[in-house]
C-alpha cells in the first residue's frame, strides 16, 4: 500500500546514488545504459511488498548472489528495513517482519 509507495519515494535518490550502470544491447552496434538498484536495496524493496512473485524473485536473487561469489549484505538490507518511517517516528515494524520471514525461508530454502 502507501508504506511501500512513500519507502519506495523516500529512498529515491539513495537507491539511485548507490546503483549501477548496466549495459545492455540494444542493436548490434548500440548499447542502452540503464541505472539499477544495487542488490540490497532491489531485495529490501522485494521483501516489502510482500507478493508470491516477490518471494520467488528475493529466493532467486540470493540463491544468485551466493552462486556468484557476491554474498549479499544482509545487514545493510535490515537496517534499510528498519530506518525510521519519518511519518511516525519510528521503524515500520510490518517490512521487519517480512525481512525475518524472508531470512527464514531462505535459510531453509534448498531449492535449485
Amino acid at each position: 500500500g502507501n508504506d511501500i509507495v512513500e519507502f519506495e519515494q523516500r529512498f529515491y535518490n539513495d537507491f539511485m546514488n548507490r546503483g549501477v550502470e548496466l549495459k545492455v544491447p540494444f542493436s548490434h552496434d548500440k548499447d542502452i545504459a540503464l541505472r539499477v538498484k544495487k542488490v540490497e536495496d532491489l531485495l529490501a524493496t522485494k521483501i516489502i511488498r510482500g507478493r508470491d512473485k516477490d518471494l520467488w524473485d528475493t529466493l532467486s536473487l540470493a540463491r544468485h548472489s551466493e552462486r556468484a561469489g557476491t554474498p549479499i549484505d544482509y545487514e545493510a538490507v535490515r537496517k534499510l528495513l528498519s530506518s525510521n518511517d519519518p511519518k511516525y517516528d519510528k521503524p515500520n515494524i510490518s517490512f521487519i517482519e517480512k525481512f525475518d520471514k524472508f531470512m527464514d525461508i531462505k535459510n531453509s530454502y534448498k531449492g535449485e
